[in-house]
């Protein structure tokens, strides 16, 4: 299971954008997913992997530090998300709190607060080159699978010139969402089909299967069972309405009845 490339980050900034601007609601954690609950849009996160808006919501388990901090921030706004440097190094801006994201090496989460000491779940950042500080040395494969991605070696190979800033520049407009089967890119190839939405491919690609316990399998039979019950006991006094309203209306109709045969002769009688 590959991580995300640098090419990829560049374009899935652009996806994750759409939280800017709003409230962060809460956190969650299962394993070594976090999801970050917005007002509208919660995004997942697995270090050193991936970022994406998030398809899937996962159960969520105890809180390790990172949650119990992203709870205390509850409320707050995030102004604005980035990538530093064009790096796969992602930054989110909120009023109170900063936080980094390192998707190089090990990766790391780091969370600056606004008590002015940092959070980290690993003390040694990683090892990255800025995308303008790459330098090319002549070998195109290497070079191509530094700034973009190796698996672009292929699109790119006579399209390089060896100014990183440059190639971006060139290839930008091209970038978008394509698949086959589970796997995906940003730059089109054979067999490949175009997507809507590179986040959607991202949460298929990494999709984790759910492990239930003994314990949690038959809390669920149980929960399921009482369901049945009571969608049973609603449908019988569902039935028992209906009956009592098909009686209501009988009587209605009789009343109706009586009313017109009655209307100007006096007194109406009539027996319930």
């Amino acid at each position: 299971m590959r991580p995300l490339y640098r090419l990829e980050f560049i374009y899935l900034i652009n996806e994750l954008k759409i939280v800017e601007g709003q409230i962060l609601d809460n956190a969650y954690r299962y394993g070594d997913i976090y999801r970050i609950k917005f007002r509208t849009h919660s995004i997942n996160i697995q270090i050193p992997l991936r970022i994406n808006i998030a398809y899937l919501h996962y159960p969520s388990e105890s809180p390790d530090r990172i949650v119990q901090l992203l709870k205390k921030y509850s409320g707050s706004k995030l102004n604005r998300i980035d990538l530093v440097d064009m790096d796969r190094l992602v930054k989110l801006e909120f009023d109170r709190f900063n936080m980094y994201l390192e998707f190089f090496g090990k990766g790391n989460i780091i969370i600056d607060g606004d008590d002015g000491r940092f959070y980290t779940n690993y003390p040694n950042p990683g090892k990255t080159k800025p995308l303008d500080q790459i330098k090319y040395d002549g070998n195109i494969e290497r070079y191509i699978s530094t700034v973009f991605g190796k698996i672009y070696v292929d699109y790119l190979r006579n399209r390089i010139t060896g100014d990183p800033l440059a190639d971006l520049d060139s290839i930008r407009s091209e970038l978008a969402p394509y698949h086959k089967d589970r796997e995906f890119r940003v730059l089109p190839q054979e067999g490949y089909s175009r997507a809507n939405s590179l986040s959607q491919l991202i949460e298929n690609y990494y999709e984790k299967k759910i492990e239930i316990t003994s314990d949690r399998y038959e809390k669920l039979i149980a929960s399921k069972e009482k369901l049945l019950r009571d969608i049973e006991e609603t449908e019988i006094r569902a039935r028992e309405y209906q009956k009592i309203g098909e009686l209501i209306l009988q009587n209605y109709e009789r009343v109706e009845e009586e009313i017109i045969k009655n209307r100007g002769k006096g007194k109406i009688q009539i027996e319930l």
